[in-house]
């Protein structure tokens, strides 16, 4: 996929979205940002959030050491992220803080 194909992921839009990914998604301004963990068809919130899918991209690494830290089996679960309306981000309580 070249910088100009859209991926299918999120609104189709000509604004960059940060990610360094060369990709078009995730470009609403009324979204939160989370860092999750998906398990055994479960998903959890583990960090976040985020103002841009950008933040949360940078932060899924931390996200999975504190959760292996956490549980030596979760190593094998994946780890990714996930955005919510902004109005409902206050509705999640993701189990780390984030930093800053």
């Amino acid at each position: 996929m070249n910088e100009h194909e859209y991926d299918g992921i999120g609104p189709e839009t000509d604004e960059p979205c940060g990610c360094d990914m060369r990709c078009n998604h995730h470009h609403d301004t009324d979204r939160a940002f989370f860092v999750t963990i998906q398990d055994a068809g479960r998903t959890g919130w583990l960090l976040g959030p985020y103002p841009t899918h950008y933040d949360a991209l940078q932060e899924v690494g931390r996200g999975k050491e504190l959760a292996v830290e956490a549980r030596q089996d979760m190593w094998f679960a994946s780890f990714g992220t996930a955005s919510v309306p902004e109005s409902e981000a206050s509705r999640i309580k993701p189990v780390f803080r984030k930093e800053g």
